[in-house]
């Protein structure tokens, strides 16, 4: 299973206002426009109760929190790193 969160900012020991996070079989991998820019092992995301858009990953390092952003803004730069299929992303070196 495959969580993908297009736009979020990231809180926490990693700091980064805006990312996109993919999860697979216990591995996140956050990137931005300039490519991969963290990978940990970590339990799934898990979203915050009584909160649309907002979701707690635990690691080793501690709690992470992500926070939705808007998906629209950001530039024509990020706007690829969107559309990117979350396939072609997750090979992406």
């Amino acid at each position: 299973m495959t969580v993908d969160l297009k736009s979020v900012s990231m809180h926490g020991k990693f700091n980064h206002s805006r990312v996109r996070v993919l999860w697979r079989d216990g591995l996140l991998r956050a990137f931005g426009v300039v490519g991969l820019l963290l990978e940990l092992k970590t339990a799934e995301p898990v979203r915050v109760k009584k909160s649309i858009n907002r979701w707690i990953v635990s690691t080793d390092l501690g709690p992470l929190i992500l926070k939705g952003k808007c998906m629209t803004c950001g530039g024509p730069r990020w706007w690829r790193l969107m559309r990117m299929p979350e396939d072609e992303l997750w090979e992406t070196p």
